[in-house]
């Protein structure tokens, strides 16, 4: 019970942790912390109540101490939402043109079904550990290659060998359109490790230059590109098999 609490704790802190390197969560984050101040100084002064019920927060015979604790009883929940099942994630950078732009706000499901039942052609979300520049950062990435596979990418070619292919497939990646054909990679899969790369092959960081993810270190699977609403889609993942 007590390892469980721990978990727990540490998934929230983590989840506040990440919450600050992400625009949308930090503007969010300032605006309720303003509130809840705001809230806090109005328990102890009419003046600050009668402010707040100006600027129609409050209504007049409300109780800031109630809505105060109502917003804390919220923010709970909803971070416990996030740590363990969904969590927005804003794209940075280029290296999933032109599948994903930076900027785009997508949704990603973090719930362990999803992160246990990965498949390749998800688009996942991960820390990066590794010892360079990045380390800590999230990236976002295209499975490419599953535990227990071995996966060679050579002249711009993905192949992969496991049960089903003993002489390796050829992936059929199409929706490619920026191709590199000077990285390669030769890498034999352990448990619970994945092989991921960009759509965007000539600008991107990912296991053909520094190895597998583990398993322990995805956030879980994007589900849903929520902004821009004119190109909300609910489906990322590509049919790679």
């Amino acid at each position: 019970m007590t390892n469980d609490l721990t978990e727990i704790k540490d998934s929230i802190l983590q989840n506040i942790t990440d919450s600050l390197s992400n625009p949308y969560s930090l503007l969010i984050l300032i605006l309720l912390s303003l509130l809840i101040i705001s809230l806090i100084i109005a328990v102890f002064s009419n003046t600050m109540k009668r402010n707040l019920v100006r600027w129609k927060i409050l209504e007049p015979h409300e109780s800031p101490a109630a809505f105060l604790s109502l917003i804390v009883i919220i923010l709970i929940i909803i971070k416990i939402i996030q740590a363990f099942l969904i969590q927005p994630f804003l794209v940075d950078g280029e290296s999933m043109l032109p599948f994903l732009k930076s900027g785009e706000l997508l949704i990603i499901n973090k719930m362990s079904d999803s992160v246990d039942h990965l498949q390749r052609g998800d688009v996942v979300v991960f820390r990066h550990v590794k010892a360079d520049q990045f380390s800590g950062k999230f990236f976002i990435k295209r499975l490419i290659a599953l535990p227990g596979e071995r996966v060679i990418v050579e002249n711009g070619v993905t192949r992969i060998f496991n049960e089903e292919n003993l002489d390796g497939k050829i992936l059929d990646e199409n929706f490619i359109k920026y191709i590199d054909s000077k990285t390669n990679a030769n890498i034999v899969l352990g448990t619970e490790e994945y092989f991921v790369m960009g759509d965007n092959r000539n600008a991107s960081y990912d296991s053909r230059k520094w190895g597998v993810v583990h398993k322990k270190n995805i956030s879980g699977k994007a589900v849903l590109r929520l902004l821009p609403l004119s190109k909300i889609t609910t489906d990322l993942s590509l049919n790679l098999e």
